[in-house]
């Protein structure tokens, strides 16, 4: 049962704000726009809950990228494509936050540079 029945719940993956963002933003690059749909929106982070996330879901993104998975094959990624992939989704909150004006994930969660 909820306290606040007026309160909706709020359900929306990462991967759903970059198809979004990718049909109103202006076009991009290649590389950003591939970055953004085959590479980011195929990471598991992409489909979690965006209301929820927390520095340590993106900390274990990283480090999974940088270790890769050398049982399926898989190399690791150097940071410089890790660094990318954070700067885009960055992108995609921030527009997130000013265009359609939702808070993706709160504050305390992550800070602004």
């Amino acid at each position: 049962m909820m306290l606040n029945p007026k309160e909706e719940l709020k359900h929306r993956t990462l991967v759903e704000f970059i198809h979004k963002y990718l049909e109103e933003a202006d076009s991009f690059a290649r590389t950003k726009t591939g970055a953004l749909t085959t590479h980011i929106a195929s990471l598991e982070i992409s489909e979690k809950n965006i209301y929820s996330l927390t520095r340590q879901d993106f900390s274990e993104n990283v480090i999974s990228l940088r270790k890769g998975e050398p049982l399926k094959g898989v190399d690791g990624v150097a940071s410089t494509t890790t660094l990318k992939d954070m700067s885009y989704i960055k992108v995609v909150v921030v527009y997130a936050e000013y265009v359609w004006l939702v808070k993706p994930f709160t504050m305390q969660n992550h800070t602004h540079t």
